[in-house]
C-alpha cells in the first residue's frame, strides 16, 4: 500500500471550492491527508462529514487528527469508493454531538409460524428504495468530493494515489456510474482532474449519467497539465425519473438523434394501497428504457416517438409507454424493456412452427399500422427494429379439499415487438407489409427460411404483394409466404 497524499497543488486549488460550496451532509472519496474533509467541517453551513480512502493509513492519519483537532462531526472510514457505504446510513445526533450509523435493511417476510409482522432485522431503523417513508438525509449526500488518482499509468510504477487506472479516468467512470445512488436530489459534485485524464472522457461520462456541470475554474499548471475543476448536479430529467422511482439508470446504447438509457423501476408492479393482502406483497423491479432527444439535434424524433407510440400501444403495438414529457427542451419517454432477441436471430434458432406464428404476427402488425395510414420506415431492413421475447403463461388448477395441489401448466409463447418509431409518420400510401415482404424476400431471409423448409416462390410474393397494394388482402398474402397454409 502506498503513502498517503499530502496536498499539492491540485488539493488547494479544490479546498477553494469546498470551502465555498460545501454544506450540509459531506461525503469526501480518497481523503488523502483530509484537507478537503476538514475544511469542509468548520464551515457552520455543514452538518457532518464522512470521509474515506482505500488506503488503511489514510483512514487512521485523519481519524487521529480529527480527535486532536475535537471534530466530532467528522468520520472516515475505510472503502473503495462506495463499496462499504452501501448497507450504512448516516445522520448527526446534535444532541450527543456524534455521528449516527444505522444499516439499510428491509423487512423480513415472515411465516405462517411466526405470526408478527414486518419484523425488523438488527434491531436496525428499517430503510427502504422507493418508499415514501424514505428519509433521505439519511443516505444520501448534498455535497460529494471528489479529487481521484487521475494520471495514465504510462508505464510508471502503480500508486494507487497517483495513478486512476490504465487511461487515468477509470477512477472517475466508476465513481460517476455509481454517484447517483449517494447524491441527494439537490446536492453537488466538486470534482478536479487533469488534462491527463482527458476532459471529452470526464464530460461523457458525465453525460452518460444524466448529470450536468459547470467548469469553476481552469488552471494551467505546467508541463502542458492543465486542471480543471467541476461543479456537477443532477439534470431536471434525471430528478423527474428518480421523483417518479427510477433507480441505476444508465446509458444503455446511443441513436442516430437520440441517447438510450437503462433503469429498475422498483414496485412498479405493486397492488394498490387497497389491497387487503398488500403485507404480503414482494418488491417487484421492473427493468425499463428511457429515451432522451440529445440536445444538438433539431430534428423532434422523440416528440414524434411519443405521439406515435400512445396511437400504437391502443393496438397493442410496439413497447409499451408509461409515461413522458414533450415539453421540456430535451424531451423524453419511458418505456418498457424489452428482454429477446432480434428478428435474425430468432429465424435462425427457431423451428418453422414457431416461425409461422411469429411472421404471421408481424405482418398483422404491418397491416394494422397500414390500417392506421402510419409508415414506419424500417421494415425492410428490421435487424435491430423487431425483438422476439418470449412470453411464459401459466394455468393454475385449483387446490381441491383433502388433495394436493397440482403443478401449474407452463406454456411459452414467442411476440415479436416493434421498437424504434422515432421515423414513423402519416402516409396516405402506407408500406409496412410490402416492406417486410422485401426484408422476407431479401437473399439473406429467403436462404434461412428455406433450411428451416419454407418454399420462397418470389414471383408469387411480389405478385399478391402488388395485389394487397390494390385490395388490401392481408390472408393471400400470408399464404403466398407460406405462414398462412
Amino acid at each position: 500500500m502506498s503513502e498517503i497524499y499530502f496536498p499539492r497543488e491540485d488539493s488547494y486549488l479544490l479546498e477553494k471550492y469546498v470551502s465555498l460550496f460545501a454544506e450540509k451532509s459531506v461525503l469526501e472519496i480518497g481523503i488523502g491527508s483530509g484537507i478537503q474533509s476538514f475544511t469542509a467541517a468548520v464551515k457552520k453551513e455543514v452538518t457532518f462529514v464522512i470521509g474515506i480512502d482505500i488506503n488503511q493509513k489514510a483512514v487512521n492519519h485523519s481519524t487521529k487528527l480529527a480527535k486532536q483537532k475535537v471534530h466530532k462531526n467528522v468520520l472516515f472510514l475505510q472503502s473503495n469508493l462506495f463499496k462499504n457505504l452501501y448497507e450504512k446510513n448516516f445522520s448527526y445526533d446534535k444532541k450527543k454531538n456524534e455521528i449516527v450509523i444505522t444499516k439499510k435493511v428491509v423487512t423480513k417476510e415472515i411465516t405462517d409460524k411466526n405470526k408478527k409482522k414486518n419484523q425488523k432485522i438488527d434491531n436496525h431503523k428499517v430503510w427502504k428504495y422507493g418508499s415514501k417513508t424514505n428519509n433521505q438525509e439519511n443516505h444520501t449526500f448534498h455535497t460529494i468530493i471528489l479529487n481521484p488518482p487521475y494520471l495514465p499509468e504510462d508505464g510508471f510504477k502503480k500508486d494507487i494515489a497517483l495513478i486512476g487506472g490504465k487511461h487515468g479516468y477509470e477512477i472517475i467512470e466508476q465513481f460517476l456510474n455509481e454517484v447517483n445512488t449517494f447524491l441527494h436530489t439537490n446536492g453537488r459534485i466538486l470534482l478536479l482532474f487533469s488534462s491527463k485524464t482527458g476532459k471529452e472522457k470526464v464530460d461523457t461520462f458525465i453525460e452518460n449519467n444524466l448529470l450536468e456541470y459547470t467548469l469553476l475554474e481552469e488552471k494551467y499548471i505546467g508541463g502542458f497539465e492543465t486542471l480543471f475543476v467541476y461543479d456537477i448536479k443532477k439534470t431536471d430529467i434525471l430528478k423527474e425519473l428518480e421523483r417518479k422511482g427510477l433507480q441505476d439508470i444508465h446509458k444503455f446504447s446511443k441513436g442516430h438523434r437520440g441517447d438510450i438509457f437503462i433503469a429498475d423501476w422498483k414496485n412498479r408492479h405493486k397492488k394498490s394501497k387497497n389491497s387487503a393482502n398488500k403485507n404480503n406483497e414482494k418488491d417487484s423491479v421492473a427493468k425499463v428504457i428511457i429515451k432522451k432527444q440529445r440536445a444538438n439535434i433539431q430534428i423532434e424524433t422523440i416528440r414524434n416517438e411519443i405521439t406515435v407510440l400512445k396511437k400504437v400501444n391502443k393496438k397493442r403495438i410496439g413497447p409499451k409507454l408509461f409515461f413522458a414529457d414533450d415539453n421540456s427542451k430535451e424531451p423524453f419517454f419511458v418505456c418498457e424493456y424489452i428482454n429477446g432477441i432480434k428478428i435474425e436471430e430468432f429465424l435462425e434458432k427457431k423451428s418453422k412452427k414457431e416461425i409461422q406464428k411469429v411472421l404471421k404476427n408481424i405482418f398483422e402488425q404491418c397491416f394494422i399500422l397500414d390500417t392506421m395510414q402510419l409508415t414506419k420506415e424500417e421494415m425492410h431492413r428490421p435487424y435491430k427494429h423487431i425483438i422476439v421475447k418470449e412470453k411464459v403463461s401459466k394455468d393454475t388448477f385449483m387446490k381441491e379439499k383433502n388433495t394436493k395441489l397440482k403443478k401449474n401448466k407452463q406454456t411459452k409463447e414467442h411476440l415479436p415487438i416493434l421498437l424504434d418509431f422515432e421515423r414513423c409518420r402519416y402516409d396516405s400510401d402506407p408500406k409496412n407489409v410490402t416492406q417486410f415482404c422485401q426484408y422476407v424476400t431479401s437473399q439473406r431471409i429467403r436462404t434461412l427460411l428455406e433450411r428451416k423448409k419454407f418454399t420462397i416462390d418470389i414471383e408469387k410474393i411480389r405478385k399478391t404483394a402488388k395485389e394487397y397494394k390494390e385490395n388490401k388482402d392481408i390472408s393471400s398474402l400470408l399464404k403466398s409466404v407460406g405462414i398462412d397454409e
